[in-house]
């Protein structure tokens, strides 16, 4: 199921984020209040997308997708094309696109460095498995060009490097290796609109916007995103003025409208499924025949059994009363599962 994000902008009080200064450059403070960030390690080889709300700013990914249309968009790469029957995936890069603090300008071996992390045994982020089987190598013949050669047909390779599932922030190779894994993840570096300042763990951390980025300059010259676990303080700090940007939902969506708070709606915010383990190839650990939901690969009746008790679970699932009782009637049924690979 798909849920609409909804952000509550505080503007009562004395404002921080008013009309007329959606124009008015970098000159102002916005505070921002999460619910969680995860891992809070700014590195996606090391991550489990949860800390996107945080780094996001920090980082530039190399496709991007339109929100609404879920359309590619150029990023640090500006084209992208597949070779060799989906087997090789051929990224040219932008120029002139610098890392923060004089960490030099974006090159092509940045982007063959951030992706051979996910090649570590220990590399626990999302799209560290897919690397691990499906890379061969990863060529970089100039500068500003970037080719990966897969193992087999992967025609999903696009939607590894955007800003959604499966994300590469791409990391300035120099700084990593001259500050260590570990310190660098202190104190990220990257290309984004805003540059990490200064942080808490789990508390807060505070950024300032780079100016003359490559994409577009932010509209304010600081940031603090705050990581505020309790749904009900969020709203309270919207209200006190406090918090210029939360997250709110379920039953606080009716309270946060009654406050002169405006709302707004992000389409596609989050998605939410139940995962049947099992279902997987026989040379997996988590290969499970036995299991009614996935069945034996080697017996076409086990498989169609396991098929049926699939779909029975499914449609068993009320998802518009979840939708309802949860979200307030602001989502969606998922038409369809990501990793389902035809």
């Amino acid at each position: 199921m798909r849920r609409a994000g909804t952000a509550a902008v505080a503007t009562m009080g004395a404002p921080l984020v008013r009309p007329a200064r959606a124009t008015a450059g970098p000159n102002e403070r916005l505070v921002v209040a999460v619910g969680q960030w995860g891992t809070e390690t700014p590195f996606a080889w090391r991550g489990v997308q949860g800390e996107k709300p945080l780094w996001d700013c920090v980082y530039d990914s190399l496709i991007t997708r339109d929100p609404k249309t879920f359309e590619y968009r150029p990023g640090l790469a500006t084209e992208w094309k597949p070779s060799n029957e989906l087997k090789t995936w051929t990224f040219k890069l932008r120029s002139g696109v610098k890392f923060h603090e004089g960490w030099g300008e974006l090159t092509a071996e940045d982007v063959k460095f951030t992706v051979e992390q996910n090649l570590k045994p220990d590399a626990g982020g999302g799209s560290a498995p897919f690397f691990r089987m499906q890379l061969d190598r990863i060529e970089t013949p100039d500068k500003l060009t970037v080719v990966m050669h897969f193992k087999s047909k992967v025609w999903e390779v696009p939607s590894l490097f955007t800003q959604f599932v499966g994300y590469q922030n791409v990391v300035p190779k120099k700084y990593i290796e001259t500050a260590g894994e570990d310190k660098a993840a202190m104190h990220p570096i990257g290309t984004g609109p805003f540059r990490h300042v200064e942080g808490r763990q789990g508390d807060y951390h505070r950024f300032e916007a780079v100016p003359n980025h490559w994409r577009k300059t932010p509209g304010f010259k600081e940031m603090v995103i705050r990581r505020v676990p309790d749904p009900a303080t969020r709203l309270a700090g919207l209200r006190a003025g406090e918090i210029d940007i939360g997250i709110v939902f379920g039953d606080y969506l009716d309270q946060a409208a009654k406050s002169n708070l405006k709302m707004h709606d992000a389409v596609n915010a989050a998605c939410y499924w139940v995962i049947l383990s099992g279902q997987t190839t026989s040379d997996r650990e988590d290969y499970c025949p036995t299991c009614p939901w996935a069945g034996d690969l080697k017996d076409p009746k086990s498989r169609e059994n396991a098929r049926k008790v699939r779909l029975a679970m499914n449609l068993a699932v009320n998802k518009k009363a979840i939708v309802n009782a949860l979200w307030k009637g602001k989502g969606s049924e998922t038409p369809f599962s990501y990793y389902y690979y035809p």
